[in-house]
């Protein structure tokens, strides 16, 4: 704890000399970071793979391109981002100039999870780079190999007193939350968001956080059903269903549900081969608490297909659940790669299922009628939405990202990252030389005036 209060000390002391607020200082730094990812591609496929199994494809797709791919982003828009913005002036503050400028905020602590441990560790730091800050990242404990690279590249990259690791026990996590930052941004679970916020609570710290949920995939009767099944068990197997917005449950109406499984068997066998548990590119399982739970959602009264595993290898091949909403399996988030299959008559029942559930981060809608999907759009509320496809919006850095009630408050990815790591200051510069009497007492012979122009 007490390193990271002499780093809180030096990076505080490096942000009150106004460094960061120099746009070719930021560029710099984010150029000097791509350069040293690049450099370290081999390394951080290597990493990946020892803690998740991560194919070299899958790794660089899923973490180190989407990386690449925000500095980028930034490296064209950080200027433009930062020039102030001029906005209009109502009449009764004439005359005046009105403008709205983006400053950092200054401290930002981010703390990043262990399933896509490059990515959600990297992603928002880009952003907090380019928005002129100093950053302490703690990345997850759960993660090592890929932790261990991370430090190299952030040591190789920044100056600690502007961006700086943070040791993973969750001790340490829990004694920096209780420090005084400009900002907090959190990813991971529902439940452990809800400490962070309390430990931030006391220095009433702004926070965003990034946390889970339960994402439908909803595939209705006009659907193109092989193009759902392949694109639902694509996105639930990404990283062996370990994603935030993976569909962690399927609605299908029950007139093309036997169509649909029939077409998720074939897709699954297309891809990872007849034993997908012994594929080496089909990733591991995290760890063996995390197995044994996924483990116990298994009954053989309701595995469709799947349901094998090898437990020295932490492989669990993709298994298809039937399941009601009042199974253990639809209480908590899934998080591996088990799809509990559920089937509705109408579409309202879908959406009234889904409703009565909380926010999730994605809605992912299969149906080739603008009117249903219209429908989804209205009655639903949810992070994101995807008519006929899954998770491809997170590659989008022209969409903002995030969750809604339970599953996230805040959203980041290109422009949004900006904005989240900004304090947004409103200006107004007015005349010293023409004053307006109309604000000044005694008001009666301006209240009809006043009425006229505010309203």
């Amino acid at each position: 704890m007490g390193e990271i209060k002499v780093i809180r000390e030096k990076q505080q002391m490096f942000f009150s000399r106004g460094i960061t607020r120099d746009i070719n200082f930021r560029k710099e730094a984010l150029r000097k970071l791509r350069k040293v990812i690049i450099e370290k591609e081999d390394k951080i496929a290597a990493a990946l793979k020892s803690d998740l199994n991560k194919s070299s494809f899958e790794g660089y797709a899923t973490e180190t391109g989407l990386v690449l791919n925000e500095i980028g982003y930034f490296l064209k828009k950080t200027a433009s981002l930062s020039r102030k913005k001029r906005v209009s002036t109502p009449v009764f503050a004439w005359p005046s100039s009105s403008y709205v400028v983006m400053e950092p905020l200054g401290q930002v602590f981010i703390i990043s999870p262990w399933n896509y441990p490059f990515n959600l560790a990297l992603v928002p730091l880009v952003g907090a780079v380019a928005a002129g800050n100093v950053v302490l990242l703690r990345p997850s404990g759960r993660s090592p190999a890929t932790n261990a690279v991370i430090r190299e590249i952030i040591k190789d990259s920044f100056n600690e007193e502007h961006v700086a690791v943070a040791d993973c026990d969750s001790l340490t996590s829990e004694k920096a939350l209780a420090l005084k930052w400009d900002l907090i941004f959190f990813t991971g679970s529902t439940d452990v968001g809800k400490k962070v916020c309390q430990m931030a609570a006391g220095n009433l710290t702004p926070l965003v956080l990034e946390l889970g949920g339960k994402c439908p995939a909803i595939v209705e009767d006009d659907a193109s059903v092989k193009i759902a099944a392949k694109r639902i068990v694509w996105g639930k197997l990404i990283n062996a269903g370990q994603t935030c917005i993976a569909p962690d449950y399927l609605l299908v109406n029950k007139r093309v549900k036997n169509e649909l499984i029939t077409e998720m068997q074939t897709a699954v066998k297309n891809f990872y081969g007849e034993n997908p548990a012994e594929n080496p590119d089909y990733p591991r399982i995290v760890s063996e608490k995390a197995f044994e739970r996924l483990l116990s959602y298994i009954d053989s009264e309701n595995v469709i297909s799947g349901g094998r595993y090898r437990r020295e290898a932490l492989s669990l091949e993709p298994t298809l659940l039937n399941a009601t909403f009042s199974d253990r399996c639809m209480q908590d988030e899934m998080f591996g790669p088990i799809l509990p299959v559920i089937e509705y008559g109408e579409l309202e029942e879908a959406i009234g299922l889904i409703t009565k559930t909380e926010k999730p981060l994605a809605v992912y809608f299969f149906s080739n009628s603008r009117e249903k999907q219209k429908r989804i759009l209205r009655e639903t509320s949810s992070g994101a939405c995807l008519f006929n496809d899954v998770i491809m919006h997170i590659a989008n850095d022209n969409l903002p990202f995030g969750g809604v009630g339970a599953s996230g408050s805040g959203r980041y990815h290109g422009y949004e990252s900006f904005r989240t790591f900004s304090n947004i200051k409103a200006v107004m510069n007015s005349s010293p030389y023409i004053d307006i009497p109309i604000k000044y007492p005694p008001f009666g012979r301006w209240e009809k005036i006043i009425r006229m122009i505010l309203r």
